[in-house]
C-alpha cells in the first residue's frame, strides 16, 4: 500500500482524475497533517475564465468561513433570512 495517494489533474479538463502516489508531507513546527478519508469535487461547477484553478479552489472555504463568522451564535449571530 502506498504511503500517500493523490488525485492528479494530468491535463486541463481531464476526467477522471488520475490517482497516483504522491509526496508525503512533513509538518513543520505548529503544523499538522490531516488525513482525508473522502473528498467530493463538484465537477459540474465551472471556473470563471478570470480565475486560476488555485484561486477558485479556495472559494468554498472562504464562503464557509464567512458564513460561520456571520451566523454562529458564538460570533455575530446574525438572523437567518
Amino acid at each position: 500500500m502506498a504511503e500517500n495517494q493523490a488525485a492528479w489533474l494530468t491535463e486541463a479538463g481531464a476526467y477522471p482524475f488520475a490517482v497516483n502516489d504522491g509526496p508525503k508531507p512533513t509538518p513543520g513546527p505548529g503544523e499538522i497533517i490531516i488525513k482525508n478519508a473522502a473528498v467530493a469535487i463538484a465537477l459540474a461547477a465551472a471556473i470563471p475564465d478570470n480565475l486560476s484553478f488555485e484561486q477558485a479552489v479556495v472559494l468554498p472555504l472562504a464562503i464557509s468561513t464567512a458564513c460561520a463568522g456571520l451566523y454562529q451564535k458564538e460570533y455575530l449571530n446574525l438572523p437567518d433570512c
